[in-house]
Parts: C-alpha cells; structure tokens; sequence
C-alpha cells in the first residue's frame, strides 16, 4: 500500500528516501512485534518503534501506518489514550488502508478501548480480507 501511494508521486531523486521510509516503518513494527511476543523488553522496544515512526513522518507527514504505529506506542506503552485515539484517527482518514493498519486500528484502538462493536469489526476484518495485496 506505501507502495501504491507513492508510485508516480515523487520524483526518481526521491526513491533513497522512499527506501529509508519503508525500512523505518518496517523496522517499527518488527519492535513492537518482538516487544508484543516477548522477544526484548518493551521498554527498550516501543520507545525505538516510536523513533522509527517517527523518523518515516520526516518524509512522508501523512503516511497512514506511521502514525498508527505511533497510535500503538502511545495507547499499550504509555497509556495516552487521549494521542492514541488522535493518531489512529490520522491514520485511518486516508484510503486506501493497507490490511495490516485495519488490523491494528481494529485489535489495538476499537478492542482495546471497549469501541469495536461487531459491525465495526466486521467492517475492518471484511475490507482486509478483500485488499488486495501491496
């Protein structure tokens, strides 16, 4: 989905910075996966996810999984519910989402907050599964 976002939209003189912007998004989420499953401490995991997403805004502001990883941090490690709730909603303003932020959006805001009612799932589990792949 970065991908297809970006295809025609930046320059060839901006690839370099495509590529550093898929690695820190990437690498964001292999922290907080290897904090979730116990792999390294969150406290050294989740404040690196939080650098990388952020680090990836520095080239893309509006890029959809950043923020939902900064929605993540914000909500599971420290608690900010009121940033967690403002970057999911930056997040999922922009379509098309890519599956893997409709999973996040759905398990870590709508369930963890009590908000997901079936028809919201529904809706997240139904558009990931019918995405195409990026």
């Amino acid at each position: 989905m970065i991908a297809r976002r970006w295809h025609g939209r930046v320059p060839a003189a901006k690839a370099e910075d495509y590529l550093k912007l898929m690695k820190d998004v990437g690498l964001a989420d292999y922290h907080f996966a290897l904090a979730a499953v116990g792999g390294i401490p969150a406290s050294d995991a989740m404040p690196r996810a939080r650098e990388l997403a952020t680090r990836a805004l520095q080239i893309d502001p509006d890029l959809p999984e950043a923020h939902g990883m900064l929605g993540i941090v914000a909500g599971h490690y420290d608690y900010d519910w009121a940033e967690a709730e403002r970057q999911f909603r930056i997040a999922v303003k922009r379509e098309p989402l890519s599956p893997h932020l409709r999973q996040w959006y759905a398990t870590f805001w709508l369930a963890s907050t009590g908000r997901g009612t079936p028809r919201r799932f529904a809706r997240f589990c139904t558009a990931s599964a019918s995405a195409p792949a990026s």
